[in-house]
């Protein structure tokens, strides 16, 4: 009876159990391998945030992703009050560990690329004037070309808001070992012992006139320093920057200055909840008076400088208004409709024009009215307000180039922010410290290029 059962059974069936087996096998083989490169995809991703892993990849895992935030702002203490206990306290210190090798890593490469800027000028000719005074003979020498066994100075101006702010502090803390960076002085206090004597803690000059907030850091070893002046429309007067030099007379022979400088956030209103009355940040006159005021200051440092200034213009950032809280949310959700937005803009006319003829407000372009209206209309703390004021910089620095016979190199700050709004904190929208080491970088890429394009001559004088 049972050969008869076996001999019914066909073979297909009889092979079942076998078959069920090799696909069990196969599939936990699969998810092996899987896990396997799980693992080595995660370790690749979270340990290693200088990997080849792309922009975009190095970006969102230099530590700081989401959140905008530098390492200091979260303790163990306050994610253990949350509830997690050691699991976020890990988390924490595992966060933290990150933030800093990004922040090292980025340390480490601006400060080569300062480092190959300024050896590629030592290395350059140094013209010396005929009647030059040999020091060492005492002797005065034909005019004749050496090569400098020291960089000439790098003079670094950093001209512009709070975006611009941000880059020098991190200038300040690659030149200077254990630099703390202190707002308002723009400067460093050091906590710890540099291991050589080639940084200087400078605070502003006395020397230099205090109606703009200013100050700067020195790398004597590199010979570049870096000089911030505080300046939310762009415009810095002739005799400020003529003071900034001669405080530093013996750093000027044969120095090379970078103009780098940006503006615009402090020319955009939002209605009721930033507007030229209740918020010092909104600059009309600058607003209404922005090419002025940026040929003024490029033909500035043309005269103090001459022909070895450097100009570097940075687009301002975009804004991120999914970040705004409070009142300005509630503007930014208002200006979304046609018929509040008109109610918007035709109270903001009224009191704009009224703070103009208060203020004695003027500009070179003529009506003040109509650029009222313009003004209320588009430059709005929006990002097509933003976009609005950075075509308005563009197309004057195209008509400029070609006046003044100057080329004027950008930084696309307006890019490298651009719809990265995991990168800025909550209730900011405009600031994103994690990108910072970008902007400074691209500025160093245009000096770098410039050396090597153009072969730079300096001359003594």
């Amino acid at each position: 009876m049972n050969e008869q059962l076996k001999s019914a059974v066909k073979p297909e069936e009889a092979a079942a159990p076998n078959n069920l087996r090799s696909v069990v096998c196969f599939s936990l083989s699969l998810l092996s391998l899987l896990a396997v490169f799980g693992c080595m995809l995660l370790n690749t991703v979270y340990f290693s945030p200088v990997k080849t892993l792309g922009y975009e990849a190095q970006l969102f895992h230099g530590g700081r992703a989401g959140t905008g935030l530098n390492s200091s702002s979260a303790s163990p203490a306050h994610s253990s009050s949350l509830g997690g206990g050691t699991a976020n306290t890990s988390a924490t210190l595992f966060q933290t560990d990150h933030n800093a090798k990004w922040d090292d890593t980025w340390h480490v490469s601006i400060y080569q690329q300062l480092h190959a800027i300024q050896e590629g000028r030592r290395r350059s000719p140094l013209i010396l004037p005929t009647g030059h005074i040999d020091e060492a003979t005492g002797q005065k020498t034909a005019k004749a070309e050496i090569t400098s066994t020291t960089p000439p100075a790098l003079l670094i101006l950093m001209l512009g808001d709070s975006t611009m702010e941000a880059q020098h502090k991190l200038l300040c803390e690659v030149l200077i070992p254990g630099c703390q960076y202190t707002p308002g002085a723009y400067s460093c206090r050091q906590t710890s012992t540099p291991t050589s004597t080639n940084h200087e803690v400078t605070p502003a000059s006395a020397a230099v006139s205090k109606h703009l907030e200013e100050g700067s850091c020195i790398n004597t070893a590199l010979n570049v320093r870096a000089w911030y002046v505080k300046s939310g429309n762009c415009e810095v007067p002739e005799s400020y920057l003529l003071d900034g030099l001669k405080s530093d007379e013996k750093a000027s022979k044969g120095m090379e200055v970078v103009s780098y400088f940006t503006c615009g956030l402090w020319m955009l209103h939002l209605g009721n909840a930033r507007h030229v009355k209740s918020d010092f940040r909104v600059d009309l006159k600058g607003a209404l008076n922005l090419e002025d005021s940026l040929d003024h200051t490029l033909r500035s440092m043309m005269k103090v400088y001459g022909s070895n200034a450097m100009l570097v213009c940075m687009s301002a950032h975009s804004i991120a208004e999914a970040k705004f809280t409070g009142e300005y949310e509630q503007a930014v959700l208002l200006l979304r409709y046609k018929e509040k937005r008109e109610k918007v803009v035709s109270s903001c006319v009224n009191l704009t024009q009224a703070f103009a003829e208060e203020s004695n407000i003027t500009s070179i372009r003529g009506d003040v009215g109509g650029q009222v209206q313009e003004f209320c209309e588009k430059a709005l703390f929006m990002e097509e307000g933003m976009q609005y004021l950075n075509g308005r910089v563009r197309k004057f620095l195209k008509e400029w180039e070609k006046d003044a016979g100057r080329v004027v190199d950008v930084v696309d700050g307006h890019l490298i922010t651009w719809q990265k709004s995991w990168a800025t904190p909550v209730a900011d929208g405009r600031h994103y410290p994690t990108l910072v080491p970008l902007e400074c970088s691209q500025d160093g890429s245009a000096v770098e290029s410039t050396i090597t394009d153009d072969d730079l001559t300096l001359s003594c004088t």
